[in-house]
């Protein structure tokens, strides 16, 4: 089985607001909510990764980003293994800067978007934090 290795950022506002973007045509899984990130490079960290991501995605800088965890989840034909930070601080103003959609969202209103399913247990997790 090939694994796919990926990263995204929980990207949190002043208001506790999650940043989500929608995944466009003619991606697969296109409508979906997501946490925005993607694949690992060669040769590149982890942060690096997440980084350059969200640069290309949302035309943001991170300035402070910590571990949330690692979630994994199987496909017929693939694993994607999710490495998920938390982006405290950026610089910049997040815009689809590939088109698609983004929009800040409460973390009530996450849980009840179609969202891609790795990014499910993201979105428990982090309910699981507020309301422990």
């Amino acid at each position: 089985m090939q694994t796919i290795d990926v990263v995204a950022g929980v990207i949190v506002n002043s208001a506790g607001q999650l940043l989500l973007s929608q995944r466009s045509q003619p991606a697969d899984l296109a409508g979906l909510w997501e946490f925005p990130g993607g694949k690992l490079e060669t040769g590149e960290s982890r942060y690096q990764a997440l980084a350059r991501e969200l640069r290309e995605e949302l035309g943001i800088e991170v300035l402070e980003s910590t571990p949330f965890g690692r979630f994994t989840h199987d496909y017929n034909d693939k694993r994607v293994v999710l490495d998920v930070w938390v982006v405290n601080r950026w610089d910049g103003t997040p815009a689809g800067c590939e088109g698609q959609a983004v929009s800040w969202f409460s973390p009530e209103r996450v849980s009840q978007l179609p969202v891609p399913e790795p990014d499910i247990p993201v979105v428990r997790a982090w309910l699981n934090t507020l309301n422990g």
